[in-house]
């Protein structure tokens, strides 16, 4: 899985009355055209084939919703960065290099102040092959359900990365749908799962501690 980065971009210009939006920065246009482009960047700056990125607005602030005629001076928009770069490796940087050259351009063109906060997330998830190799086959062996042993990157990111940093490790996923029962993704309100799935995930972990010893 992924690593995760988390943004807040800070967009600060002169303001104006609404009618006469040319007497200032129109901070909302210049910051929805930035987030648009921050989302976009990845596809136009990466091989995203080889490099995927993945950049996801989710929060955007701006104005008084009491004060229609008026055109504010601040903007701020938040959001989440997908990638399999280590953040402090030479490639991490020079990613970080390029959002900022962005960033930096964009302010410079429309005459407002761009300032990029980002909040470290969980680094890149990576299971241990020797771990994997001692382990799994003869995981496949006990478990008497369904094991898919290979499994496909994915831009999701999980904090059990920080236990793959320091320990060798493997990330195991359990299945929860059941009919129209965890069929929905995770961080959206639909989310359920089948309530079966639970005994299945408790024994499931005693074989897998029992084939561990």
């Amino acid at each position: 899985m992924a690593s995760s980065m988390y943004f807040t971009i800070r967009i600060h210009g002169s303001g104006s009355h609404a009618a006469s939006p040319e007497s200032g920065s129109d901070v909302i246009r210049v910051a929805t055209e930035i987030a648009d482009g921050m989302s976009n960047f990845p596809a136009r700056h990466f091989n995203v084939l080889d490099e995927p990125v993945v950049v996801s607005i989710t929060h955007f602030e701006a104005g008084q919703k009491d004060a229609l005629n008026k055109i504010p001076e601040d903007a701020t928009f938040e959001g989440t960065m997908r990638s399999f770069v280590a953040r402090d490796s030479e490639e991490g940087k020079q990613l970080f290099a390029r959002f900022g050259e962005y960033l930096t351009g964009l302010g410079t063109a429309n005459h407002v102040t761009v300032t990029p906060e980002w909040r470290a997330g969980s680094p890149v998830s990576i299971n241990s092959p020797e771990l994997y190799a001692r382990i799994v086959p003869k995981l496949a062996k006990a478990w008497d359900e369904k094991l898919l042993m290979e499994g496909e990157k994915s831009m999701y990111s999980e904090d059990f990365a920080y236990y793959s940093k320091e320990l060798p490790s493997l990330y195991f996923s359990l299945g929860i749908a059941d009919g129209p029962q965890g069929i929905h993704n995770v961080h959206t309100d639909e989310f359920d799962i089948s309530l079966e799935a639970l005994p299945e995930g408790v024994k499931f972990l005693v074989t897998l501690a029992m084939v561990a010893e």
